[in-house]
């Protein structure tokens, strides 16, 4: 109704019917009793230490550092179901004291929950707040799997409502205006799902003051925030300066920019973080933060799914943040981010050299691994996929991440993967498809 909602949240009228109709797995509820000195366990359905295979596990990090775990009972957990409903204990220990020294949540009623990665994560919290009949504010272009996963939820009842990402990221004006045009339509919106930072596929990250417009938008209209953070990690100074800086020019940890989690007063948001961006995916792991009792039910959610989190990762990225401490942490992080700033003023620097603004256009990124180049003159690049197959190019056309699967004259370029040769013969062989592909529309 647009009267203000500012103030703690009041958790319950923003659950679900079924995150709330959810039951907890009851045998669970005995599962601290495994710790008791002397327990006789006779009530799980753990499968036998003794028919483990593995007795040891030794890997080496790219500082050179051996990491070695042989401790019997750690070998034994890491091959175990883990009985934390929230998640690998350490691990998860770890992760509350990161959340508090890198964004200090000024509300104190948050949790962390463990998760499989994002993916994982947007579809726990997408059924943690939304059923049939309600709304969620998404930006009209979103990462495919979002994308994808987006598109199911009005088979179940839930209106998606896109919004426009400008050439700022989005705006608190689009904020408003989807939600007013939705509400008119009586489908208020309960939620707002967006990628802040680095945004995928527009690489574009919404600024401070936007935050905190947007934030004031969400308290007054009682809106909880779906903060999906993957590539807050990954920020880096303007690409086209990258060959200026050294290790210590990098943001590191401590110069990232504020998140919506920091100047969240009313616990109104839900933070998606994911290892698989900073460390690698194959770990399948990330965690949640929110109020505490949204990480309760999330947890719940998890039990009678993915089970939570591999407790092979779990112990595995435990010990090397173990054998890095702090500096090595931060070390790791500024070599990641010197890595991509780097590709992508290599990227931006082809773009410049073989297409030129005369055909396309871009901005320069700051954060991620992608950049979103608009091709001047097209309506949907799809058209362009027959011709990139025969030069042997693979883009990805902007209406691939579209939640309404509209028509795009964007591209996607990744400069995560490709070696810096490749970038540059990719970049060129895409000139050549969208210069011939020209010349044969003015024929015509």
């Amino acid at each position: 109704n647009g009267s203000g909602y500012g103030g703690a949240i009041d958790p319950e009228e923003h659950l679900s019917k079924l995150s709330k109709g959810r039951k907890p797995n009851e045998l669970r509820s005995l599962a601290p009793m495994i710790k008791l000195p002397g327990i006789k366990w006779l009530a799980g359905g753990l499968p036998s230490p003794l028919n483990f295979p593995i007795t040891s596990i030794s890997f080496t990090l790219s500082s050179g550092q051996t990491v070695v775990i042989d401790d019997p009972k750690l070998i034994s957990e890491s091959q175990q179901y883990c009985l934390d409903s929230y998640g690998p204990t350490r691990l998860r220990h770890w992760v509350e004291k990161h959340v508090k020294q890198q964004h200090d949540p000024p509300n104190q009623e948050w949790a962390v929950c463990m998760t499989c990665g994002n993916s994982d994560a947007i579809d726990k919290v997408m059924e943690l707040l939304l059923g049939p009949g309600d709304a969620v504010l998404v930006e009209e272009v979103n990462f495919i799997a979002a994308s994808c996963y987006l598109a199911t939820l009005p088979l179940k009842g839930i209106e998606v409502v896109g919004m426009t990402v400008s050439s700022r990221g989005l705006t608190a004006d689009e904020v408003e205006r989807s939600y007013l045009a939705a509400a008119a339509k009586g489908r208020a919106p309960k939620a707002l799902y967006t990628i802040p930072t680095g945004q995928n596929p527009t690489g574009i990250s919404i600024d401070l003051e936007e935050k905190r417009k947007i934030y004031r938008l969400a308290q007054k209209y009682n809106l909880i925030i779906i903060e999906d953070d993957a590539y807050y990690y990954l920020q880096f100074p303007a690409a086209q300066t990258c060959s200026e800086w050294a290790l210590e020019d990098m943001p590191g940890l401590s110069k990232l920019g504020p998140s919506f989690l920091s100047m969240d007063t009313d616990c109104r948001v839900v933070r998606m973080d994911t290892a698989s961006k900073f460390i690698g995916p194959g770990f399948r792991t990330g965690w949640l933060v929110g109020h505490k009792r949204f990480m309760e039910r999330v947890a719940q959610h998890a039990m009678v799914s993915s089970q939570g989190v591999s407790s092979m990762s779990g112990i595995m990225i435990e010990k090397m943040l173990e054998a890095w401490g702090h500096e090595g942490f931060e070390q790791h992080i500024r070599v990641l981010q010197l890595n991509y700033c780097r590709r992508a003023e290599l990227i931006c620097r082809a773009l410049e050299d073989h297409m030129g603004h005369e055909f396309a256009e871009w901005s320069s990124p700051t954060c991620g691994m992608f950049i979103y180049v608009k091709v001047k003159g097209l309506q949907d690049t799809r058209v362009l996929l027959d011709r990139c197959y025969k030069e042997v190019v693979a883009v990805a056309p902007g209406s691939f991440f579209s939640v309404t699967k509209g028509h795009s004259p964007c591209v996607r370029m990744a400069y995560s993967t490709a070696t810096e040769e490749d970038i540059i013969e990719g970049v060129k062989r895409f000139a050549r498809v969208v210069r011939e592909f020209k010349a044969s529309e003015a024929e015509c």
